[in-house]
């Protein structure tokens, strides 16, 4: 009867055969790209909210563009605070903003020039509306924190 201590070489293919196996890269792919995955989402996911917060931000802009323009060409009008009625019509006309929790400030570069009184306005003054709204960060439903967005624009009274 043969033992193992007979035949020395029975345990020397044994390990080689581990060896060999533990060298060969089948799967490895699998294993790389399950590691690096929530790296390339995390990426990925990071450059979609900074575009979306961007995007936010340009119509942001754009509604105070907006806001400001139509005050600058309110000189002379009566009856109305021109002010009051361009919030009104930047909250009900830029659904996509969400205006109604974003606070509005108008001033002049005159001092003596207020919206209540928009017959006093001089030509060539300037006004200048800001918007600050809140923008929260949300990655799969997280909230990762708010921010305030802000557009401001001055444009000249006419």
């Amino acid at each position: 009867m043969k033992t193992r201590a007979d035949n020395p070489g029975s345990n020397t293919r044994k390990r080689g055969r581990l060896l060999a196996r533990l060298r060969a890269d089948e799967g490895m792919a699998m294993v790389e790209f399950a590691l690096v995955l929530p790296v390339l989402l995390a990426v990925l996911t990071g450059i979609l909210q900074f575009g979306l917060m961007f995007n936010k931000y340009i119509s942001l802009t754009d509604a105070a563009r907006a806001g400001a323009r139509q005050i600058a060409l309110s000189r002379g009008q009566t009856g109305t605070n021109p002010c009051t009625a361009e919030e009104t019509t930047l909250e009900n006309n830029e659904p996509t903003l969400n205006l109604t929790s974003a606070s509005f400030n108008v001033s002049f570069s005159n001092a003596a020039d207020t919206c209540s009184n928009p017959g006093s306005w001089n030509q060539g003054d300037t006004v200048t509306f800001t918007i600050h709204m809140p923008y929260t960060f949300k990655v799969y439903g997280i909230n990762l924190g708010t921010t305030t967005l802000t557009g401001q624009v001055t444009d000249a009274i006419e």
